[in-house]
């Protein structure tokens, strides 16, 4: 199912929402007593979550757009990447929809496949793009 260009920015945005909550998952409980420390105010872990989640959604974005630079470099492989990239960010969508009605334990993992599978098209768009870009570059007339 391909998504619409009217709907990716929001799927991209709930797909940052799910990174925040893989991110936050990921903090393990410490094995020591902890020492009380000082009152904090509310707004500081809010803060944080939106740190990261900036930072996700500017991944994704940034993404995106090596995703699209593809297309001008190297059509045939964007469109294996959008077909890949629009699949997964469809069934991230698919799953934020239902996330809150699974355990926690499934939560965890489902959402630490999301952030790997994610992080690793990422890494083979920006690899394709590089690659692209230097064929094109080393070309002989």
């Amino acid at each position: 199912m391909a998504i619409s260009k009217f709907s990716l920015p929001c799927t991209i945005n709930m797909i940052a929402v799910l990174f925040v909550f893989v991110l936050a998952g990921c903090q393990g409980k410490p094995k020591t007593t902890p020492v009380p420390a000082p009152a904090q105010s509310a707004e500081e872990p809010q803060v944080v979550q939106s740190e990261k989640y900036i930072k996700d959604s500017n991944k994704l974005k940034l993404c995106q757009a090596q995703l699209e630079a593809l297309k001008v470099v190297n059509s045939s492989e964007h469109r294996s990447m959008q077909t890949t990239f629009d699949a997964l960010m469809s069934n991230a969508a698919q799953y934020t929809g239902v996330r809150k009605n699974v355990g926690e334990n499934t939560q965890d993992t489902v959402d630490s496949l999301y952030h790997y599978r994610a992080n690793q098209l990422c890494a083979r768009i920006a690899q394709a793009l590089m690659d692209s870009l230097t064929k094109k570059g080393e070309a002989r007339p």
